[in-house]
């Protein structure tokens, strides 16, 4: 009568198999998705740090994430939990960024030739094109693989902007999350980074003199 009284409140557990099939849904966050991973991996009987650990990558859909759980894995539990609350955060501030834009949309003037100009200027950020500084520090690794590390930080941004006519497909900037120039050459990102280091940032980038 007890057994049958508390059945309802004990976990079923579930097979090694169930997890490996385990898949992040297409719009579903990470925090949720995670939430559903860890309490599942619990119930599986006896599984290893090691097979919780290199399981999660390929259940999550593909992106920024899973491919940087394969480019270097975690060695304990402990660490990847750390590793992925700093994912989470980053997401979470995404999705936060997100609705307030969606809350507070640009108003643009009624009148039809303000809006065009209004919608020109939208289309067509002011970007500075100049260097912000008349010295530059020097990076010990791509610019590319130092923005990866402040974005896993929190330290940095990403930033849409809109790409030029005619613009030559084989150049992407992962900053601006766009195309008509490279990562390495985006003098926007060059300043960001400049300002890090001089904030103390990144310090393990920079090549002494």
């Amino acid at each position: 009568m007890f057994t049958k009284q508390y059945s309802t409140n004990r976990y079923e557990e579930v097979t090694a198999a169930e997890l490996v099939n385990l898949r992040q849904g297409k719009d579903e966050t990470l925090r949720a998705f995670m939430h559903r991973y860890n309490h599942a991996a619990r119930r599986i009987k006896g599984a290893s740090p090691e097979f919780i650990i290199s399981s999660l990558p390929n259940c999550l859909k593909a992106g920024f994430v899973s491919e940087s759980l394969y480019a270097k894995l975690p060695h304990t539990l402990e660490e990847l939990q750390q590793k992925m609350a700093k994912f989470i955060k980053m997401e979470d501030q995404r999705i936060f960024r997100k609705q307030q834009h969606e809350e507070h949309p640009v108003s643009v003037n009624k009148k039809e030739g303000k809006r065009k100009n209004d919608n020109v200027r939208e289309q067509k950020p002011i970007v500075n094109l100049n260097p912000r500084y008349d010295r530059y520090a020097h990076l010990t690794a791509p610019r590319e693989k130092v923005l990866e590390r402040a974005l896993q930080l929190n330290l940095i941004f990403q930033r849409r902007k809109f790409p030029p006519k005619n613009m030559d497909a084989t150049q992407i900037c992962r900053f601006h999350n766009s195309g008509g120039h490279t990562t390495e050459g985006c003098q926007t990102l060059k300043d960001e980074i400049e300002k890090l280091i001089r904030a103390e940032h990144l310090r393990e980038f920079v090549k002494e003199d």
